[in-house]
């Protein structure tokens, strides 16, 4: 999935993602990292946010870096609205946000 992610191919991302969960497998939260930031790349944002609320209904905690790309997706999408709920929901969650991400995807330590 991080390959797909890296390539910018992020349909495929997404069809490894739902392989794990028809083979009974639980995804983890670099999987779902992986997911999120290659629907970033892809300025997919409504997909990234769903990947987002599965991990959460499937009880795997999204980390900094998943909600960074989420945060990211939603800045592509001028989805500046949804990024402040995201920033919320990061807080209510007690992640400490670490991670910016930038159009060119470096990433730069805040902290």
């Amino acid at each position: 999935m991080s390959a797909c992610e890296k390539g910018e191919q992020w349909q495929w991302a997404l069809v490894l993602l739902d392989e794990i969960l028809e083979a009974n497998v639980q995804p983890d939260g670099i999987s779902y990292s992986a997911g999120i930031s290659a629907c970033y790349k892809g300025e997919q944002w409504p997909r990234a946010l769903a990947l987002l609320s599965e991990m959460r209904e499937a009880k795997v905690e999204p980390t900094a870096m998943c909600y960074g790309a989420g945060i990211s997706a939603c800045e592509t999408g001028n989805q500046w609205q949804q990024a402040l709920v995201l920033l919320g929901e990061m807080r209510e969650a007690k992640v400490q946000p670490n991670i910016v991400f930038t159009r060119s995807d470096q990433r730069v330590r805040t902290r």
